[in-house]
Formats: C-alpha cells, sequence, structure tokens
C-alpha cells in the first residue's frame, strides 16, 4: 500500500506503483489533527463518514521521538465510541480493499 505524502500524486505515479506492486491508496475524510485541537476534530469529522470510509489520522507531525499527538488521541476517543454506537466497524485498509472473490 502507498499513501502519497499529503496526498500529492505527480505523473508517473502510477507507473511507479505498479513497478513495486503497490496499491495507491487516498483518504475519504482527512483529520487535519496537525492543525485542530482534539474536539474540533471530532466535530468536523462525527457525522462525516459512511461506509467504506477511509480516515486519515496522524501519528505524529514532527520528525521526532514521541511526537505530540494528544489533539489525535483525544479526537479518537470521542470519536471511536461514537462510530461504534452507530454500528460502524473498524478495520484495517486491506481488510476493506480485499476482493473476496479472488481467494
Amino acid at each position: 500500500m502507498f499513501r502519497p505524502p499529503m496526498g500529492v500524486r505527480w505523473f508517473g505515479l502510477r507507473a511507479v506503483q505498479r513497478k513495486l506492486g503497490l496499491q495507491g491508496v487516498m483518504w475519504t475524510q482527512i483529520a487535519r489533527d496537525w492543525a485542530l485541537n482534539g474536539a474540533a476534530v471530532a466535530e468536523r469529522l462525527r457525522d462525516e463518514v459512511a461506509p467504506g470510509a477511509i480516515l486519515c489520522f496522524h501519528d505524529g507531525r514532527d520528525l521526532r521521538h514521541n511526537p505530540d499527538i494528544q489533539s489525535t488521541l483525544e479526537a479518537l476517543e470521542l470519536l471511536l465510541p461514537h462510530w461504534a454506537g452507530q454500528g460502524y466497524e473498524f478495520v484495517t485498509v486491506s481488510e476493506l480493499l480485499w476482493d473476496k472473490t479472488k481467494n
């Protein structure tokens, strides 16, 4: 799997992905957790998901050991129970995109 940094795709990317055997994946909703606090992220995304959504959260914003990810964690603490209560199931991108008819 490959998600281009910042979602930027460029001419020739698909050919390189094919050559390297990489599946390109983008998100349907981006958290903006690098710029917003946890409550703002949760408010922004709470009702914006749909079945099959691919959500982009970040586990660090700095190129350093142990970056501050508090806003991400706070948002997920609010969002995951809400979405679970709506019946959503959380799976990896691989599980979401896996075509069961091929196996």
